[in-house]
């Protein structure tokens, strides 16, 4: 780390704002990057100017960094601050342009300095970022805009759309539209879709359960009901007789897949029989006579 006057290597005044410290470094940058050399002479040369003024962009482009090198000079400073210290949270996404190799060499002065050489890119950071829909929702899909914060870059905005079935808990990838450092390739976004239960319906994987009363006659005797569905009432036959607990199966009215898309699971119709709290004294007869029967 060399004593060096940050502002004059920029070549800025000490009132300089953050935007034109921006605008200067990337065009010094791309000026002294050191792919731009035509041998290995001038490649090391640039990279030693490129290591300079990313070092003093590191320290200038922080307002509290820039605030203890204004206060304590370059000596003070250095004194407080280490190579890491000083790269430590810089934001370079506005030279997204520039290979991440350079910057690592600029940090931490890299010993592998061979003509044009290149690193797999490396990826960015991965946001995370918690949504909360609805059950319905959920069933049905939905768009949603969302904004979230990536640390050194900003607020971003994006419209997503979640595909319906989405399981609560689960998460969506957006690919790209993570954090990235200079020259390296963009994190992505990991959305978790959550959602409260239902109060009728109760989502098992793929299907949905769901209850419903019926009457002792409708159990001995058979009957057709209608059942609420997601997709709307329908109506069901029922062969007597039927025993309290018995679940009827409705193909295709359960959750949307996620893939294949287009499939659905099943819903399941819990029956229940209900008995009544109070008989009047015809009821009371009627059930004397199934009993006197053997029912």
């Amino acid at each position: 780390m060399s004593q060096q006057d940050y502002y004059s290597v920029l070549g800025v005044s000490r009132s300089a704002g953050i935007d034109e410290i921006k605008k200067t470094y990337k065009k010094l940058a791309l000026q002294h990057h050191p792919d731009t050399a035509s041998n290995e002479h001038e490649r090391q040369q640039k990279e030693k100017k490129f290591q300079r003024i990313s070092e003093a962009y590191a320290v200038l482009s922080d307002d509290k960094k820039r605030k203890q090198y204004d206060a304590f000079g370059s000596s003070g400073f250095q004194a407080k601050y280490s190579q890491q210290d000083i790269f430590s949270g810089a934001d370079f996404s506005h030279v997204s342009d520039l290979n991440l190799d350079d910057i690592l060499s600029a940090m931490f002065g890299g010993a592998d300095t061979r003509f044009h050489r290149r690193q797999r890119p490396v990826k960015g950071q991965d946001v995370n970022y918690p949504l909360e829909i609805t059950f319905l929702e959920a069933y049905h899909g939905t768009k949603k805009e969302i904004s979230y914060t990536i640390p050194g870059q900003g607020s971003h905005e994006l419209k997503v759309t979640i595909p319906a079935g989405m399981k609560s808990g689960s998460k969506l990838k957006i690919a790209g539209k993570g954090g990235a450092l200079m020259g390296s390739m963009y994190g992505d976004l990991y959305i978790t879709v959550t959602y409260e239960d239902h109060p009728q319906f109760t989502r098992r994987g793929d299907d949905l359960v769901t209850s419903k009363d019926i009457s002792l006659s409708e159990s001995l005797l058979g009957a057709q009901i209608e059942v609420n569905t997601l997709a709307g009432k329908k109506t069901v036959t029922l062969k007597p007789p039927v025993k309290h607990g018995t679940k009827c199966r409705l193909k295709g009215l359960g959750f949307p897949r996620v893939t294949p898309k287009g499939s659905k699971g099943d819903l399941y119709v819990e029956l229940q029989v209900k008995t009544p709290d109070k008989l009047s004294k015809r009821q009371l007869d009627i059930v004397q006579q199934l009993k006197n029967v053997g029912l």
